[in-house]
Parts: structure tokens; sequence; C-alpha cells
């Protein structure tokens, strides 16, 4: 039965390891130079023994490695108590390893460590040793920073003799498994309830095709037709009653939706998802877009915006690039020319990452710009960050409505982003509604 001896975060890449390279080349030492130029028995006789064992070890380091690298079958799957659990980012997700075929020839040790397609992501390292004819379980808890969408690819094998002088490495491809990860869910929201498009008046648009469950009665027409016929009332009462289904109603109002994060950016990604839950809650339909969604996709719900946050966590960039404001362009003019003359406000959820200095925040208030030059009104929503008190003096009388959320930086525990102050001072110059989420 295989014994799990350590559990390390190295291994070497070459055929003899460092302490290899040094015991062979004092073994060559003994038995050519000291042995044949001295005709030293007694130095020749150790340097062979020594050589001759390092190399039996090479041939069965060799065997155990060709018979991993042909028989074992690794199985990657992840430890959820349901197949619809969600992984959050923060949290720490299990990924076993099931090693079938596992033959070890003694002296010698297999090292096995999970390969994702994301390299700046790494696993520990299992060790073991021995052979067993029922299958092997091993387990490793990783913690994924930020939304995103992973795969385990491989499983990568280092096979050395007990005394860490041989080292061959072999990768083994498995069936790729994907590990969805998501922001971290808020139960609820506390912003405003905004729609970008209204309807007029008081009054809510009705189909003209009648669409809805059938739940009107009605006394029977020959139009009607016999499916319709509620037969249990027509037994009790003798009347031939039909049921008509009722009118389908359109929601009052839409929500167009833009979000500004980057992948580290996943607390404004999931106030933007508790916003959206709200909405769907009062029947406001939803258009959400983000930076990196690849093809320029949008979403028409929550669970369709949080599959489009997470398949483009990874297309995101570090600065605000060319790309993110050909980005931003293309949805706010697909959402204007869809809804052409009916498009009130443009929701914007700017994360942190976005705000990192003076030039990122006029990036980001020239892409603001933008929805006003559309003839639309900007909503900024942005995480709440304590910021100093001393930043609102007389010469900032436009910024009187910012007085609510700003704190003493005594108090604050939190880091405020550089170009927050630039973005405040823009948007009180041109009126440009701010809120602000915990």
């Amino acid at each position: 039965m295989p014994r799990l001896l350590s559990f390390k975060n190295n291994f070497s890449l070459t055929p003899l390891t460092i302490s290899g390279l040094i015991l062979s080349s004092s073994f060559f030492g003994l038995l050519f130079g000291l042995g044949l130029s001295s005709s030293d028995l007694v130095a020749s006789t150790i340097g062979s023994i020594f050589l001759a064992l390092l190399i039996a070890l090479g041939i069965l380091t060799s065997i155990s490695a060709l018979s991993i690298k042909q028989r074992l079958s690794p199985t990657i799957y992840l430890s959820t108590a349901r197949p619809e659990q969600t992984i959050t980012s923060g949290e720490a997700v299990t990924i076993n390893c099931k090693l079938a075929n596992l033959r070890l020839l003694p002296l010698t040790r297999l090292k096995l460590t999970f390969i994702l397609d994301d390299p700046q992501l790494t696993t520990g390292r299992h060790e073991l040793s021995g052979s067993s004819r029922q299958a092997v379980t091993l387990s490793q808890d990783i913690i994924f920073k930020h939304r995103g969408r992973w795969k385990v690819i491989a499983v990568r094998c280092s096979v050395q003799d007990a005394f860490g002088l041989w080292n061959l490495n072999i990768t083994k491809k498995i069936a790729a498994i994907d590990i969805n990860v998501e922001p971290p869910q808020r139960d609820t929201s506390n912003l405003d309830i905004l729609s970008s498009i209204y309807t007029t008046g008081d009054t809510i648009p009705m189909g003209e095709k009648r669409a809805g469950d059938y739940y009107d009665l009605k006394t029977y027409s020959p139009s009607d037709g016999v499916s319709k016929i509620a037969w249990k009332i027509y037994a009790r009462s003798g009347e031939l009653i039909t049921r008509q289904p009722e009118r389908e109603v359109r929601p009052e109002g839409k929500a167009i939706i833009f979000c500004l994060a980057a992948a580290q950016d996943d607390q404004i990604c999931s106030e933007a998802m508790a916003y959206m839950r709200l909405l769907e809650s009062l029947e406001i339909e939803i258009i959400f877009g983000c930076e990196g969604a690849t093809q320029r996709k949008t979403a028409q719900s929550s669970r369709m915006a949080m599959e489009l946050m997470i398949s483009s966590a990874r297309e995101t960039n570090q600065i605000i690039s060319q790309k993110i404001i050909d980005e931003f362009n293309y949805f706010l003019q697909s959402q204007t020319q869809l809804f052409a003359g009916e498009v009130a406000n443009i929701i914007l959820f700017i994360g942190e990452s976005r705000l990192n200095s003076t030039q990122d925040a006029q990036c980001v208030a020239n892409l603001i710009r933008k929805v006003n030059d559309n003839g639309l009104n900007p909503v900024v929503i942005v995480r709440d960050p304590n910021i100093l008190e001393q930043f609102l003096n007389t010469k900032t009388a436009p910024l009187a409505w910012a007085k609510r959320w700003i704190i003493s930086q005594a108090q604050s525990t939190k880091t405020i982003p550089a170009g927050l102050p630039e973005l405040l001072a823009t948007s009180a110059k041109n009126n440009w509604n701010v809120l602000t989420c915990p």
C-alpha cells in the first residue's frame, strides 16, 4: 500500500539531482583519479561499488518511470457537497486526484503536482512510495483569489529514487475539468432602484396576444374551441365555461448596466450581482455588459451576467487600455441604437482597480462623458472607500452631496484608490449621479 511521505512545493528538473551530480563526480574521481593514477585499490573498489549502485538506482527509477508513463491513470474531480454548489473566490476548494494502477519499485518514490491552465496558480506536491492494486486518492486545497474560469489540464509526475539522486519527470494529460469561481455572494443590495427605460404615465403595456396562464373564465363561444372548456365546471353546473389565458404583462422598465472591473475587483462585481437580482425580483429587465466579454456579448439575466463575469475575468487588463474603451463604446452605441429615444440612464459599476491613479480616473471620466455626449444620464456606482474628511473644504462645495459617506482617515481602515478624488471632483462638476455601496 503506498504511503504519503511528504507534501512539498518544488522538485528537480534534471535526470541527476544536485546530490546525484556531486556523488557521481566524487565516485568518478575515486575510480579514475586516485584509483588509476595512484593504483589505489581501495579507492578503485569504493568508486566502482558506488558507481554501480548509482547506476542500479537509475535503472530502478527508469523502470518505475516507464510504468508510471504507461499504466498510471489519474482522474481529477472536485470535492463539493452538491454538483450545483458554487465556488467563490477567497474560499478553499478541494481538488482530488484518483490514481489507478500505481506501481513503484522498491527504493523509488513518486512526487505529483497538478497543472492548471493559468501559470500563476501553483499547487503543492504530494510524495508517494510503494504500490497498490486499489485506487489511491490525493487531495489538494486551492484558493482562487478572484473570479474566473480555470482548468486542471495535467498531472506532473516526478519519479525519484529513495536517496534523491535520480529524477525523471513525466506529464500525464487528463480530461480537463472546468472550475468556475464566482465573486462572493451578497444577499441584498442597498442601492436605489433605477431603470434605464421608463414607460410613460401609469399604464403598463399589454401584449396583443394572450400568453399567460389559464386563469380567466368566460362563457363558452364556438370560437374558443373544445380544448378550453372547463369540464369540471360543466359537470357541476351544466354550463359551458372556458378558460382564457391572462394578458401578458411586460415589465415596467429595463436596466442597462455596464461593469468596469478588473479581475481582482470581485467586491464591485458582487454588488452588481446583488443589484441585478434585486431588479429581477421587481420584474425589471436587465441588459448587462462588462469589460473583457468575448465577442462583446451581453446578458439578459443575473445568471447570464454571472457567467459573463466569470468567462471574461481573465480577459480584463490591469490598466485601462484601448480595448476597454472600444468595448464600452460598442456597448453604449449598440444599446442606444437598439432603444433609440427610450434610454434615460446608463448604470456603471466602477471597480477600485480602475481608479488606481489620477490618470485612470481621467480615463474613466472620459468614458462616462461619452454617456453624456449621447444624451444619457450616467449613474456611477463605486465602493465606499471612507474618503478623507479634509478632502471636503470650502472650495469643494459641489461635493457637498458626498458628505454623508465621508469619514476621517483616523477612523478609516480601507485603502483609498488614488484616482477616486479625481473622479468625484469630475462627477460633481458635471452633475453626474454617484452612488456608493459597502
